[in-house]
């Protein structure tokens, strides 16, 4: 797919005035950007699918441009700015002393009259704790909603004419849906869906409107007239310090190294922590190490798909509009927080961000701090939240918080370990288990458990008792107190889990685990079934060998070969070793056995004698090697064979080799002979991941040559920025500010004890700040820019003996330096 960079802006309204609104560009604007047509605006195509649309509202003046010279047609809609499309596109007069009552509204601007009009005509209303939202972005399904209602549209001229599989049968939303698709004014997505839920674009809303008023373009055919190309469709805050970013198409995959997000005003960049793609792919949420800062606009670069996605977000907080708090418990015996949230007018959370005080008649409520503490264990109280800035004055509804004792709600996790309570479910390589088998070590069920309030509960430190029963006693029975199973057949084992206290059960839960039959050896799986060796091999070969058990998992157990006159062979370690000891020539079935096991395999051993010398062979070269492995050696034996490949005499002795690197250069020479009189080839001793080349000697004559492989599939440390900004003072030494910012993570976890210990940049500026000494140095007083091209950490700073490891960056990371 082509790199194709697509561009949309969008920009959140406070509705302070009417000259704000003309500048951020509410559908209604009381300063109309004037075009010939709408294809003279330089973000919308004449052949796009919403071209005729947008160009029909445009003309009636009900859809405008903005000052930048855009229509934004992907831009989305607010709840407010919908009504004022709708009242426009009606005709439908506005009264200038209009109010309204919300408790998160204001009367006197933009928005007051169009959303008063349409609240008297019943068209909309507001939610069920007062509030209308008038900056919240609306729905497919709330502006299909409002269409119905506002222009009476009832019945359907072909009720069949589309089906979608998300809309929801009896939801709130699926009348008005119907009715439009019904007459043909909505068809859908390309997939066939509606995505009620997502938000509605300027182009769909235009669409929307121009086939309800004109009914020849209406539509016909099934679904999928409304075609988006993939773009980024909106970006909103949830926090200060969290976005969320909706697509007009799902995407597959996105981490925070796609997403790049920088002020506009001064290129400075604000750091993803972390992206988590919602399961239909249409949005991500985008957490920030630092708060965006009200007031500026930031540029979104998003790779999605192959195609680099741009959207410029204008950031603007308001003051608190709306706090919503519902019924709670609270943990008696514990000191618990409210839970809350405190929202701007355009939705934005700002909980972490404003003080509140909290009004309770009951001293138990903290009235500065929200915390619960001494609330006896079922007696409740009531709370309201309360925020104040000056006049300003925003309350909550009034709730009530009930004190309970904590108590097993979730059986949150079980597994089965060989030790009773021995499983560590909070181990970053914790897999759970739920298989037993008969016969072999004991096996006990361990469980976990969590309380209402999503804590873990502990029962023994709680005083109670856990209880096992099992509930099919032909297939097992379990120990009641330490959750030990003892199978008798096997089967499903369903198992009850109760917790006690002095007055009964508390709580209950049933697990199933599967009762197998005993793990026995089943087959010896060999990496080959044959081998022919000549009648002089004193080397001899190696396979891999294992035996697998009946459910073809690795099983513990030796294989013992039969002894054959002639033929040595060995087994240890997962391999079988085979050499003739003056061995005539013919062929050779060796049984192959399983210690304690009447578990045999057959491996056929052809000896022939060698004939005339024809080369030398080396053995043992390997293709590759990886350093994330337990074994980086191999062992070479060089052999002289006849022209069959069959071995006439060994030759290690007399050999040497060298390894060089892709650029030719030597890396190591080798002579050294190991207890077996093999040359040892040693990976670690190289220079690490590459592409090598062996050359093997016999008496200074190059007999074979060969590339192998270095790799490491370890995976490496990942460095991320909370800042692009390093405040220093003169002398300190760059790397240690550095660590201010840098979060270094190892296989998905933060590493607590890790640092950067060096750092490759040029600087902007010398005389502040250089890496000429290696100490990267802060020098002076003033400002730099830094552009940093590799970072070297240590994930273990207290382990003398660990390596660090340099990560290199494809593009300089560019940081500016303030020293004072």
């Amino acid at each position: 797919m082509s790199n194709n960079v697509k561009s949309y802006r969008k920009y959140m309204a406070t509705g302070v005035s009417a000259a704000m609104v003309a500048t951020v560009g509410a559908p209604i604007a009381t300063t109309h950007v004037s075009a010939a047509a709408a294809s003279d605006f330089s973000d919308v195509n004449a052949n796009a699918w919403y071209y005729e649309h947008v160009e029909y509202l445009y003309d009636k003046g009900v859809l405008n441009g903005y000052p930048d010279g855009t229509l934004r047609p992907s831009a989305t809609l607010t709840r407010a700015e919908a009504a004022a499309m709708i009242v426009a596109s009606l005709g439908i007069s506005v009264s200038s002393n209009a109010t309204l009552n919300f408790s998160d509204t204001r009367n006197g601007v933009w928005y007051t009259g169009p959303v008063a009009a349409l609240v008297e005509r019943g068209v909309i209303n507001g939610f069920p704790n007062g509030t209308f939202r008038p900056h919240a972005t609306i729905t497919r399904a709330e502006f299909a909603a409002m269409v119905v209602s506002a222009y009476g549209i009832t019945g359907a001229t072909n009720p069949n004419n589309n089906t979608f599989p998300d809309v929801v049968s009896g939801s709130w939303y699926e009348g008005s849906v119907m009715t439009l698709a019904g007459h043909g004014i909505v068809g859908g997505l390309p997939n066939g869906n509606f995505a009620p839920n997502a938000t509605v674009l300027r182009s769909e809303s235009a669409a929307f409107l121009h086939r309800t008023e004109v009914p020849e373009k209406r539509l016909n055919q099934g679904p999928g007239d409304e075609t988006p190309e993939l773009a980024v469709q909106s970006v909103r805050a949830v926090t200060p310090s969290s976005v969320e970013i909706t697509f007009t198409q799902p995407v597959e995959s996105l981490t925070a190294n796609d997403v790049v997000i920088r002020n506009t005003n001064t290129g400075g960049r604000v750091y993803p922590e972390s992206v988590t793609l919602a399961a239909d792919g249409q949005s991500a949420t985008v957490q920030l190490y630092n708060a965006l800062s009200s007031g500026i606009t930031y540029g979104f670069s998003v790779n999605a798909a192959g195609e680099t996605l741009t959207y410029d977000f204008a950031f603007e907080l308001t003051d608190v509009a709306e706090i919503v708090i519902e019924n709670q418990y609270v943990p008696a015996h514990r000191t618990s927080q409210l839970e809350y949230n405190v929202y701007d007018e355009n939705g934005v959370n700002l909980t972490s961000e404003v003080d509140v005080s909290f009004r309770s008649p009951s001293s138990a409520v903290n009235p500065n701090t929200g915390e619960v503490s001494g609330l006896a264990a079922g007696t409740s109280t009531t709370v309201q939240v309360v925020y104040t800035n000056g006049d300003h004055v925003v309350e909550s509804e009034t709730i009530t918080i009930t004190s309970v004792d904590a108590v097993p709600t979730t059986l949150s996790n079980y597994t089965i370990t060989n030790a009773e309570g021995s499983a560590n479910f909070a181990a970053g390589n914790y897999e759970q288990v739920t298989d037993v088998y008969a016969g072999g070590e004991p096996d006990y069920l361990n469980v976990q458990f969590q309380d209402r309030f999503g804590n873990i509960y502990n029962p023994t430190a709680a005083g109670n008792q856990v209880v096992f029963e099992s509930l099919n006693t032909n297939v097992a029975v379990v120990d009641r107190h330490t959750g030990q199973i003892q199978p008798f057949t096997t089967g499903t084992l369903p198992i009850r889990v109760s917790v006690r206290d002095d007055n009964g059960v508390i709580f209950s839960q049933t697990v199933q685990v599967n009762v197998n039959a005993e793990r026995a050896a089943n087959e010896i799986s060999l990496e080959s079934n044959s081998v022919t060796l000549s009648t002089l091999d004193t080397v001899g070969v190696t396979l891999d060998a294992q035996v697998l058990d009946q459910y073809g998992r690795t099983f513990d157990a030796d294989i013992v070969p039969q002894q054959v006159d002639g033929l040595t062979m060995t087994y240890e370690n997962g391999q079988l070793y085979v050499v003739t000891d003056n061995a005539a020539a013919g062929n050779y079935t060796v049984e192959l056995g399983v210690a304690n096991s009447d578990v045999t395999a057959e491996l056929n051993v052809r000896v022939v004698e060698p004939g005339q010398f024809a080369s030398y062979q080396v053995r043992g070269l390997p293709s590759s090697f990886d350093l994330n492995s337990n074994t980086t050696t191999s062992n070479l034996s060089v052999v002289a064979v006849d022209s069959n490949g069959l071995f006439i005499q060994d030759e290690t002795t007399n050999a040497t080799y060298t390894v060089r690197d892709a650029n030719g250069n030597q890396v190591v020479a080798s002579t050294r002979i190991n207890e077996n009189g093999e040359l040892v080839l040693d990976a670690a001793a190289l220079n690490g991941v590459g592409t090598y080349t062996i050359a093997v000697r016999l008496n200074n004559a190059v007999i074979e040559t060969t590339t192998f492989e270095v790799v490491d599939t370890t995976v490496p440390p990942q460095v991320r920025f909370t800042s692009s900004t390093i405040n220093a003072a003169v002398g300190n030494t760059l790397v240690d500010r550095f660590n201010d910012i840098a979060t270094i993570s190892h296989e998905g976890s933060t590493i607590a004890g890790a640092e950067v210990t060096d750092l490759e940049f040029v600087s902007s500026n010398d005389a502040v700040v250089n890496d000429n000494d290696g100490g990267a140095a802060v020098l002076a007083e003033g400002s730099a820019t830094i552009y940093v091209t590799s970072v070297t950490v240590d994930l273990d700073t207290a382990d003398e003996n660990n390596a660090p490891t340099t990560i290199d960056f494809n593009t300089p990371q560019v940081f500016t330096v303030n020293v004072q």
